[in-house]
């Protein structure tokens, strides 16, 4: 509750009411209640944010590759790419022998 909130409830209540120290005292109270309900939403917001954030990250690491899957990769690249090698001096020797 803002300052000047708490003010205009401040002059409702000292017109109505003859004692000041009551109005103040009954403002204190509803600026007490609205901190408390506040704080209980801020709290649930939070749970719900971390628990959104804790779902995106999950859904990232199931849609991105992770470092170990690219060193998976690359080391299926190498041996393809050794294996294509391979192939090929076999069969540039075979060309040579069979002349």
């Amino acid at each position: 509750m803002t300052a000047t909130q708490s003010l205009k409830i401040y002059e409702i209540l000292s017109v109505h009411s003859k004692n000041n120290e009551d109005a103040k005292s009954i403002v204190q109270s509803i600026e007490k209640v609205i901190d408390e309900k506040v704080e209980e939403k801020t709290i649930v917001f939070e749970k719900i944010v971390t628990k959104y954030i804790e779902n995106l990250r999950q859904e990232m690491y199931k849609t991105f590759s992770t470092k170990q899957d690219l060193s998976e990769a690359k080391v299926d690249i190498i041996k393809w790419m050794v294996a294509m090698w391979i192939a090929q001096m076999a069969a540039i020797i075979f060309m040579i022998l069979k002349k």
